[in-house]
């Protein structure tokens, strides 16, 4: 029976991996690899973890399901709870970023009466039905606009704007010049912070700003998805935190539970109460707020703050940053190194020329010198555990100038 055809590309193709310490993997020959995966950033607090593997293993051995009234969750919300926009203040707690995605998008519908929704080039949300339709189709496919309105606004819409009013009068005529589209027909706009697969590219900060406020002059609702982004992988715990935006759902996932599965969609009590009244089951999930799931959400909070790994998320990717800067100027690659903390990325493409490495040969090249991570042509994406160190940022400074001088 087959079943690689769904996985990605490293799980695909890569080395067989036996284990895992810190941040490194081991295939079957005992060969090490710097992971730069993290497998697609979920892994926060390293492979192997004491703590973390000590605490899931005894939640394990007591009971595991998600029917049972527990302080555990109690627990959880209550160290959560700080580190959110206090107007948001309600966690619905589910299973995969994709599924609150989905459920952020139904709700927005439910409120609004509106079935449009909205995303930005580049961006992905997940393969469920509303979410493939927020992606980038080169990873999900095409679209199917008659199944689902959905509008991507093109990058060149943001490029041409340098602050809010001016993004918003650009937004507003682009809008106007979609046929069947106005501004009353759209439920939600969905934002990545930083778009992982584009590449790990931030979205300018004006324009997340402006888009909260279209959304909140037009009566849509604004999502914000910091599944990739949230849980300190940017150097904050949320990558808005320096500059809040206001935001009616705002979503976690991937390493909120290092590696277990457990996402939360975080909005405000006043919507959950008009799908609770109107919906018998609300927002019943098998799996969403499991008490294995979320014993792995408490203790990753746990030690992202006793261990001071966001901090070093900033510190460490600042100097990583800086590396890779440098390697960019010494191979005149296009592009200057995108992304925040521990989320970086660059393009692999030369000043001088439009042409690009294949994925394959890329990733051939980064197994060929010790690195196991994410390499979509013509991006390199750096997304590793945040226990990575300074001496891991120099050895795989060294590995990518092979890498790179193997594909020149």
């Amino acid at each position: 029976m087959r079943f690689d055809r769904t996985l990605g590309q490293v799980a695909r193709r890569g080395p067989s991996i036996m284990h895992g310490e810190g941040c490194s993997v081991f295939d079957s020959a005992g060969r090490q690899y710097i992971d730069l995966f993290a497998s697609a950033g979920t892994i926060l607090l390293g492979h192997n973890a004491p703590e973390f593997n000590d605490a899931v293993a005894s939640q394990l051995r007591r009971v595991i399901g998600n029917a049972y009234r527990s302080e555990l969750r109690d627990e959880f919300i209550s160290k959560l709870a700080p580190l959110i926009p206090r107007e948001l203040d309600e966690a619905v707690l589910l299973s995969t970023g994709g599924e609150a995605v989905e459920a952020a998008v139904h709700i927005s519908q439910l409120l609004t009466g509106r079935i449009a929704v909205v995303s930005i080039e580049g961006s992905y949300h997940g393969r469920g039905a509303y979410a493939r339709h927020l992606s980038n189709p080169k990873f999900v496919g095409t679209h199917h606009p008659e199944l689902v309105p959905a509008l991507t606004l093109p990058w060149a819409l943001i490029e041409q704007s340098f602050d809010e009013s001016q993004f918003l009068l650009a937004l507003h005529s682009f809008l106007e010049s979609v046929e069947d589209l106005g501004c009353s027909k759209i439920a939600c706009v969905v934002v990545e912070p930083i778009q992982g697969t584009n590449g790990n590219r931030p979205v300018p900060r004006h324009v997340l700003r402006g888009l909260a406020n279209f959304c909140r002059s037009t009566g849509s609702m604004y999502v914000i998805d910091e599944c990739l982004t949230g849980g300190g992988r940017t150097g904050k715990f949320l990558s808005i935190d320096d500059d809040p935006i206001p935001s009616d759902f705002l979503l976690l996932g991937k390493g909120i539970g290092n590696g277990i599965p457990l996402s939360i969609l975080l909005t405000h009590s006043d919507y959950i109460d008009h799908v609770t009244k109107n919906f018998t089951l609300g927002f019943s999930t098998s799996f969403g707020g499991n008490l294995l799931a979320i014993s792995a959400g408490n203790v990753t909070l746990d030690m992202l703050f006793r261990n001071n790994l966001i901090a070093n998320a900033s510190a460490v990717g600042k100097l990583l940053r800086d590396r890779l800067s440098a390697l960019m100027n010494e191979f005149e690659l296009s592009r200057e190194i995108q992304g925040r903390g521990l989320m970086l990325g660059f393009c692999t493409k030369n000043r001088n020329s439009d042409a690009a490495r294949s994925s394959d040969e890329l990733f051939r090249a980064a197994i060929e010198f010790g690195l196991y991570g994410i390499f979509q042509s013509p991006f390199v994406r750096i997304n590793p555990s945040l226990t990575f160190d300074a001496s891991l940022a120099e050895d795989t400074t060294i590995r990518l100038r092979k890498v790179l001088e193997a594909i020149s």
